[in-house]
């Protein structure tokens, strides 16, 4: 019998060892099954132990040793519980310290005090903006707040603007670039404001915050810095409502100056109610700062609204009349191609494929534009032409020519009116053999006069 209960013994031993400390998120967990098999065994054993007490006759000390241990196995459900909770606190301890880790000063209110309530829901919004794009281990993180978007390499840090109205953060690439997120706060929204949850990132705008291409051209007044970053000095602003990151020119001008024409600045001094603020000038410095140009040549207005400029056998345009007015987005400068020069076939010969080149056949709608006279050109091929871009249904309308001393210029829209009306307006510098021959087929001016 003595032989028995301890085999018995043992066998019940090994099968709670194996589950000591299991634990899982399942509704019944491995913990509860772990405690379930030990009141189990413990009742079997009480049974068994008392049974045997009554039964045996001739008692001996190594009897009540046995059964003194058969009942101490249920104080492997202490033990067990014990186990679990040391793992859980080993666990969240770990957690902490890498989130201590990842997210560094962001954990630190940006606000003195206690805060306001929505202070602390934008504290709260900035931890789970920031801990998105930080987190890099599943074993602590298996749900990532901003899976499927673009997460840092390298987290650096992360703050809020001056006016709480934007939620910034930077990440460092292997190349040590650094790219810049930004999530609105929606600061005063009463509907938003909850200290502890911030509201769920989707309620929030979030977007990549682009560096401003053309700084060179602007001036104090024309944006607003609403953050300058403490460990960087990187400074953020807004152009027109839209928020960039504002480099520091690292160039000074006055070495740039001897290489601007003397054409140039006489240019700037007789427009200058155009262009205030030297912005000629400043698109100078922009093309030579960014190594685009070696040295600015000339200068022309080509209609009422752009600028050609022209620099080692190369043009540029700019649509100035952007730089004043509200838009999403700077105007572009956008280098030219030369259209009709040295080619050969069709192909090379192509109008809209010079324009898809600099990027400026992309078609916005324009219901206003006057597309009656291509529509009944092409309205049978455009009809049976059901392949997609519908290449068929595409003209181009001559606007404007300009000739000057340093080059000759086009001016086209790109029309589509398969459905909608949709243009795209276009400019290319041209060949002079290509110029006259556009001259002659249109009968258009030559000084930038656009078709009436």
């Amino acid at each position: 019998m003595r032989i028995f209960v301890t085999i018995l013994l043992t066998i019940e031993c090994l099968i709670i060892f194996s589950r000591l400390g299991q634990d899982s998120n399942l509704i019944l967990s491995d913990q509860k099954i772990t405690t379930f098999i030990i009141i189990v065994l413990f009742i079997f054993n009480a049974l068994v132990g008392v049974s045997y007490l009554l039964i045996k006759s001739n008692k001996k000390e190594g009897d009540y040793i046995t059964i003194t241990m058969l009942f101490a196995i249920i104080f492997f459900i202490p033990i067990n519980n014990s186990i679990i909770e040391n793992k859980t606190q080993n666990y969240l301890v770990a957690k902490k310290n890498l989130k201590e880790k990842l997210l560094g000063d962001t954990l630190k209110p940006f606000y003195q005090d206690t805060g306001t309530s929505d202070e602390k829901r934008i504290q709260k919004l900035r931890e789970n903006f920031a801990e998105g794009y930080a987190t890099t281990d599943k074993k602590f993180y298996y749900y990532n707040p901003n899976y499927g978007k673009p997460i840092c390499h390298k987290f650096k840090h992360s703050f809020v603007t001056n006016d709480q109205m934007y939620i910034i953060l930077t990440c460092q690439n292997p190349d040590n670039s650094i790219l810049s997120y930004a999530l609105a706060t929606k600061k005063g929204n009463s509907s938003f404001i909850n200290p502890w949850f911030g509201g769920g990132l989707d309620d929030y705008e979030e977007y990549f915050v682009p560096e401003y291409p053309y700084v060179n051209l602007l001036n104090d007044n024309d944006y607003s810095i609403i953050y300058t970053d403490p460990v960087d000095g990187t400074r953020y602003g807004k152009y027109y409502d839209q928020l960039y990151v504002i480099p520091i020119l690292d160039r000074n001008n006055s070495e740039l100056k001897s290489h601007i024409s003397d054409s140039i600045i006489k240019f700037q001094k007789q427009h200058t109610s155009q262009f205030p603020y030297d912005k000629v000038i400043k698109l100078a410095y922009y093309l030579l700062a960014s190594n685009q140009c070696q040295a600015i040549e000339n200068v022309s207005l080509f209609g009422n609204d752009r600028l050609i400029m022209k620099c080692n056998q190369k043009s540029f345009t700019v649509n100035y009349k952007k730089l004043y007015q509200p838009a999403p987005a700077p105007s572009l400068v956008i280098p030219l191609e030369v259209f009709g020069e040295n080619q050969t076939n069709d192909q090379q010969d192509c109008l809209i494929c010079t324009c898809s080149k600099t990027g400026q056949a992309n078609l916005v709608e324009d219901p206003d534009f006057d597309a009656s006279e291509l529509r009944g050109s092409i309205a049978e091929r455009c009809e049976n032409d059901n392949k997609w871009p519908y290449n068929q249904c595409v003209g181009i309308y001559y606007e404007s020519l300009l000739k000057t001393n340093f080059g000759n210029y086009l001016r086209v829209s790109i029309v589509h009116v398969k459905e909608d009306t949709k243009v795209a307006e276009c400019i290319v510098e041209v060949s002079e053999k290509k110029f006259i021959a556009i001259q002659k087929q249109t009968g258009l001016k030559t000084d930038g006069t656009s078709r009436l």
